[in-house]
């Protein structure tokens, strides 16, 4: 008897301390802050089972099937140790938290790889890096006669290559004595001939271009007139450019009049076309609808001064630069495009001081090194007019080179044209923004504007004014606009279009 009591009141002493645990365990979770399996159980309570569990709190923590063990009649709540819980769902806390900390992962903003070649997109520092400066066992060469070629022949030099040019005479390339610095050898033939011009053989690359989003509003941007083919404006227009091969048989090629002019004598082996291919489309682009050249109707004359190396980088340097030049302006161009940048050589400085005296309006990309490199070339020479490109909210290109030389600004960032082989794409560079203000000093030139500098200022006078007020390091003169160029009686792409 003493027994049975004995056991009935530990039982109640164990049922009191169950309970009194279960309040606990019911203010360590919190107001609003429920732990795992909070919801009564339907049937779980009560020794026949019957009804809603009376407590719960207590009940849940029951293992296994979360059913009392089996004992005695009376009811019994055994208070184990819980289990670990399984975190279904995280608590509202947590879910918080984990919500505010995403967007700092910035996942779909990470810059994308840039491309493997110059052409294709790397930055152009980084490329110009990669290349010489000029050949070191060469010198480039004007106003050297027969006499002075026969005399640095028996100083050890040699001609490597001669070209014609139609305003100055031959071009001669020179090869260095062994042993001898290329400044030595520089003086020795200005010792020999003081009146030449002569510089060492400097590299050029194609401007570069990247693929950073995927906008196209170029035209709408400067208020171009929307020309179709077939139409009146630019046509009768003559344009020229110096770059990488040409894809002919592009789709955005297929109704433009583009003719592929080989230089040095002979058809050259074609360089990697997708730059060239890029910048005569945005030129005169016509045949593919995705595609809007700036003067469809006008004759585009082309020459391919570049080759690739034998690591796939493609450069030029001043000899075939200057002879490609000189085979374009022969050609009668109102604009040559040069979306190309160098060092400063005083032989293409020749060169482009005479075709610019002949008439053609020489325009040239202001180049992607960045803005704090110096200037580039042929851009900072005086003769020519240097573009720079700015984005669809009329922000600087941030690879755009800057400096007193620049001119004007143009559309250069996703600017939609031809891909090398086939189809179109979103290109950026200064390169791309260059053709824009050569198509438009084209018309100007071709609309009563006597000669380069009435050109350049009936472009200045409709220029938005972007930076400091005036002219400017950054902008120049400023965003480059199209209006009137074609006559008042031609439609004009706007921003409601």
């Amino acid at each position: 008897m003493d027994f049975a009591v004995g056991m009935r009141a530990l039982v109640l002493a164990a049922t009191f301390l169950g309970v009194l645990a279960g309040e606990a365990a019911a203010q360590q979770s919190g107001p609003g802050e429920p732990t795992e399996r909070s919801e009564p159980s339907a049937g779980g309570g009560g020794r026949d089972g019957g009804g809603a569990s009376g407590n719960s709190r207590v009940d849940r923590f029951y293992r296994g099937d979360d059913r009392p063990p089996p004992g005695p009649s009376v009811e019994v709540r055994v208070i184990e140790e819980a289990p670990p819980p399984r975190r279904l769902r995280r608590p509202e806390s947590r879910r918080g938290e984990t919500r505010r900390a995403a967007p700092q992962r910035r996942v779909a903003r990470r810059a994308p790889p840039p491309p493997p070649a110059a052409a294709e997109g790397e930055d152009t520092a980084a490329v110009r890096a990669a290349l010489p400066p000029a050949r070191s066992d060469e010198l480039v060469a004007l106003g050297l006669d027969e006499g002075t070629l026969a005399t640095l022949a028996g100083q050890g030099f040699t001609v490597r290559e001669r070209f014609a040019l139609a305003t100055l005479g031959d071009i001669v390339r020179l090869g260095i004595p062994g042993g001898t610095t290329p400044d030595a050898a520089r003086q020795s033939v200005l010792a020999a001939a003081p009146a030449a011009i002569v510089d060492l053989n400097a590299i050029y690359i194609p401007g570069a271009e990247a693929c950073e989003g995927l906008a196209c509003g170029q035209l709408r941007l400067v208020g171009w007139p929307v020309v179709e083919a077939g139409g009146r404006c630019g046509e009768g227009i003559v344009l020229g450019i110096v770059d990488t091969g040409i894809n002919p048989s592009h789709p955005a090629l297929a109704e433009a009049d583009v003719t592929l002019l080989p230089v040095l004598g002979a058809a050259p082996r074609v360089s990697r076309e997708s730059h060239g291919t890029a910048v005569a489309a945005v030129l005169v682009g016509a045949g593919d609808p995705r595609i809007r050249g700036l003067l469809p109707e006008a004759r585009l004359v082309a020459a391919d001064a570049f080759v690739e190396d034998a690591s796939g980088r493609t450069h030029t340097d001043a000899f075939r630069l200057v002879a490609a030049i000189d085979t374009v302006a022969k050609e009668g161009p109102d604009a040559l495009n040069l979306s190309l940048t160098g060092p400063a050589n005083l032989v293409l400085e020749a060169a482009v001081n005479a075709v610019a005296e002949a008439g053609v309006v020489v325009v040239a990309a202001v180049g992607n090194d960045g803005p704090t490199s110096p200037p580039l070339y042929p851009a900072a020479y005086d003769a020519v007019v240097a573009v720079t490109a700015v984005d669809a909210n009329r922000a600087i290109y941030r690879r755009a080179v800057q400096g007193d030389h620049v001119d004007f600004a143009a559309p250069g960032v996703d600017v939609w044209t031809a891909a090398s082989v086939s189809g179109a794409r979103p290109k950026t560079g200064t390169s791309f923004a260059a053709p824009f203000v050569a198509a438009a000093l084209a018309l100007a030139r071709h609309n009563g504007a006597v000669d380069r500098g009435a050109a350049v200022d009936r472009l200045a006078a409709g220029v938005e004014d972007l930076g400091a007020p005036g002219r400017d390091t950054v902008f120049g003169w400023g965003l480059m606009g199209a209006g009137g160029l074609c006559g008042e009686e031609t439609a004009f792409a706007t921003a409601s279009e």
